[in-house]
């Protein structure tokens, strides 16, 4: 169905309005996006931030606490018990310890043995921080007799003759209460050793295991490298897209990361963009509205002209009726033409009106001259019968005179046969007096000959008569 000049406009202010409102949806949609991920980024770094200062805070002191007890190491006439029992009490620490370069061990705890064959040099904590000669800070462990989870801290110590390693074990329960603090609906932290296994976690039960259980992006070397961009990345935790910033615990080997679950992060924006769409669609409907009420109002004169353009095409128009000019736009240019054609129009057919009575005034009087034709027309009628009548008897004489111009004919073909017969007659009799008069002229000629020979003959006999 052919669309009108109204529709045409309001399909195109339709398109317009859609193409116009889906750009600012999608601008707002990405500016939104961006807000809400810079937004989640910025908690996420404060958060891990804080997080990362408290860690290392309790590293720190724990750290502290065992670096001042290794200086009674230094004072030989000192007994070192007393000073590891008031490290032990002071950083809370399950047991502090210290292992001799020659296979001595001291301890905080009173009455605690060693196994037998017990040598700390063969211990990994004592292996472990004099291979790295500073301050260590094992893996965590789970305790055979109490089923805590523990830490050791250890640094190696060198007071001349007097040199080993002092280590403390610590229950990070409190630690690992601390990092689960901060869940919240869609938030959690984790926390990762240098051998990228978890520490701490909302789910107990991957205390000790891979990072890469809780997601496969989570390898020990994409930790590292997400700790040293420090920027908030995106990974798959089960099916759900997860944001994750990771940091390092300065001067330790161990990470910390803050999860922010996107389907909680951006639930504002969501929101947002759902009421941004919302407001899209009632805008557009007003707006919509507004313009098919316009151009209504706007193209109504076209209505009118085409009713009185339909009109006339029926037949039926007043060509006395005017269209009424209450706009200076092209439509109303176009309806004051429209009435000039139809002042035009009017007096054509003014003209036509008057020429058509003339007209048929001449008709009436090409009728009366036709009857009288009519009239003409039956006596020629009669006298053309008549003549038919004449001439159908001519006819039969012309007929007759045909017969008899043919018997003529042919007596004329037999006289001029006759004819040529007697001028080849003749023809011939020529002939033979041509003939015969050469033949004369011939004799003629010999007659001549012969009087002139006669004359010679008589003339030589004369004086031969007188000389007698």
């Amino acid at each position: 169905m052919p669309l009108n000049i109204k529709n045409k406009l309001l399909l195109a202010q339709i398109a317009f309005l859609v193409v116009m409102t889906g750009v600012q949806l999608w601008t707002s949609s990405r500016t939104q996006a961006d807000q809400a991920r810079k937004t989640v980024d910025s908690y996420a770094q404060t958060v891990a931030a804080a997080q990362v200062n408290y860690l290392k805070y309790w590293l720190d002191n724990s750290a502290s606490i065992v670096n001042a007890a290794k200086q009674v190491f230094g004072k030989p006439d000192i007994d070192p018990v007393p000073a590891l029992i008031q490290a032990a009490s002071a950083g809370k620490f399950d047991m502090v310890y210290a292992g001799t370069s020659d296979g001595q061990m001291k301890v905080s705890t009173i009455g605690w043995k060693a196994p037998e064959g017990y040598d700390p040099r063969q211990r990994p904590w004592y292996q472990d921080a004099k291979a790295a000669g500073k301050l260590v800070v094992t893996a965590p462990y789970e305790d055979a007799s109490s089923h805590a989870l523990m830490i050791s801290i250890a640094e190696p110590y060198d007071f001349g003759a007097n040199q080993g390693v002092i280590s403390g074990d610590v229950v990070i329960k409190d630690l690992i209460t601390n990092v689960n603090k901060i869940q919240s609906d869609g938030v959690s932290g984790v926390l990762v050793d240098g051998s990228g296994n978890i520490v701490a976690s909302k789910d107990a039960a991957l205390t000790l295991k891979p990072a890469t259980n809780l997601a496969a992006d989570l390898s020990l070397s994409a930790i590292k490298q997400m700790a040293q961009e420090g920027a908030l990345h995106e990974i798959t935790i089960g099916d759900a897209t997860t944001f994750v910033v990771f940091k390092q615990i300065p001067g330790y080997d161990w990470y910390f990361g803050l999860l922010y679950d996107e389907s909680v992060a951006f639930q504002n924006m969501y929101q947002q963009q759902n009421h941004t769409i919302l407001f899209g669609l009632i805008q557009l409907l007003v707006v919509v509205g507004a313009a098919f009420v316009i151009i209504r109002g706007m193209l109504h004169p076209l209505d009118t002209m085409a009713e009185a353009v339909a009109a006339l095409s029926r037949g039926n128009g007043d060509l006395t009726h005017r269209l009424t000019v209450t706009q200076h736009d092209e439509i109303g240019v176009v309806t004051r033409h429209i009435n000039t054609f139809l002042d035009l129009l009017h007096d054509m057919m003014l003209k036509i009106a008057s020429s058509s009575r003339e007209l048929d005034q001449q008709a009436g009087q090409s009728r009366d001259m036709a009857a009288k034709n009519n009239v003409s027309l039956q006596h020629q009628q009669q006298e053309i019968s008549q003549i038919a009548t004449a001439v159908h008897e001519m006819s039969a004489t012309a007929n007759e005179v045909a017969s008899n111009a043919e018997q003529t004919a042919q007596a004329v073909r037999e006289s001029a046969n006759n004819c040529e017969q007697g001028k080849q007659v003749i023809a011939r009799n020529q002939q033979s007096i041509t003939r015969l008069a050469g033949e004369v002229e011939q004799a003629s000629n010999i007659i001549r000959e012969l009087e002139l020979i006669s004359m010679k003959t008589s003339g030589d006999n004369a004086p031969e008569t007188t000389m007698r």
